[in-house]
């Protein structure tokens, strides 16, 4: 079993405070071994007969493999992005100097684009935010938690 995606994911792990510099070369080792496990599957599918056990039963494994990786990026991807977008809507409009550092091109692309959104939202709103405003209130009373549960169906998602 490939320990690259584990790796990556590991990364993330490390130190919770910390946003660690983007891992372009695991992620790419990780892109180069879905493309080899495909390239792999397609050699097998067009040189033998697949309804052999063993070839049948590689071509699961190099499929789960594929998954498997696939499912690695993701969630490495959406770890990153989550931290960009929760620096945005805590009303940085700028990302901090230790974000910056670390983040990949696409992530500042995405940071900027995420925030204008979000500006042009509130503008096409005509609201005026405070500091907190797009952050869920924390002290409200179990009441209206479950009144609000039960009015408009579960809201809440686990984190």
């Amino acid at each position: 079993m490939n320990q690259t995606g584990l790796a990556l994911l590991g990364e993330l792990k490390k130190d919770p405070n910390n946003f660690p510099l983007y891992n372009s070369k695991l992620v790419g080792d990780i892109e180069r071994l879905i493309v080899s496990y495909q390239e792999t599957i397609n050699e097998i599918v067009q040189s033998q007969d697949t309804n052999e056990p063993e070839i049948a039963s590689s071509l699961v494994f190099y499929h789960f493999s594929i998954q498997r990786n696939k499912r690695y990026l993701c969630l490495y991807h959406n770890e990153r992005l989550n931290v960009l977008k929760n620096h945005c809507t805590s009303n940085h409009s700028t990302l901090a100097e230790s974000l910056d550092k670390n983040c990949s091109d696409h992530e500042r692309e995405f940071f900027k684009n995420y925030n204008q959104l979000i500006q042009h939202t509130i503008g096409s709103l005509k609201i005026n935010l405070i500091q907190n405003d797009l952050i869920p209130p924390t002290n409200v009373p179990p009441k209206r938690v479950l009144n609000l549960l039960t009015k408009y169906n579960e809201l809440l998602t686990n984190k």
